[in-house]
């Protein structure tokens, strides 16, 4: 009985860890996703700004050719590189979309792993449960005889 009794303790503290280490995937994995899009709504925000700021550059462009070129060619020249920049800043975004993704692909894995873990704990309580029966028959016959 003790030796069932050992297991079952040893079977909740298994079961137990394993549901911790499963909500701490899920907490960082809910962390990184909710950083993750904040992240791209930010971006996003910024690429708006800037699709603006490009429609309004072009008409400066147009604007410059026909009257004044000299400052103002430079600053429209500043301006692409910063809007270059953001392309590649861009490209960055895409990148943290694919690592949201790989992330949620990863949860939903530790997630059929611990489904399988649960599988097993309760294939390994119902033989526990089988020898604590095993036993009990064993000690009440030793008792009769």
């Amino acid at each position: 009985a003790e030796i069932a009794q050992l297991g079952a303790q040893l079977l909740e503290r298994m079961d137990v860890e394993v549901h911790k280490k499963l909500e701490h995937i899920k907490e960082e994995t809910a962390n990184e996703v909710t950083m993750l899009k904040e992240s791209l709504r930010k971006k996003t925000e910024e690429m708006d700004a800037l699709e603006e700021r490009l429609s309004a550059t072009k008409m400066l462009e147009t604007q410059v050719l026909t009257n004044e070129r000299g400052d103002l060619v430079g600053e429209v020249a500043n301006f692409k590189l910063k809007l270059e920049e953001k392309a590649i800043e861009f490209d960055q975004i895409k990148e943290i979309i694919a690592e949201e993704a790989d992330l949620k692909e990863k949860m939903e894995s530790a997630l059929r792993e611990r489904e399988v873990l649960m599988v097993e704990v309760s294939k390994l309580k119902a033989k526990l449960y089988d020898k604590n029966d095993l036993i009990e028959d064993l000690q009440a016959k030793l008792t009769e005889a």
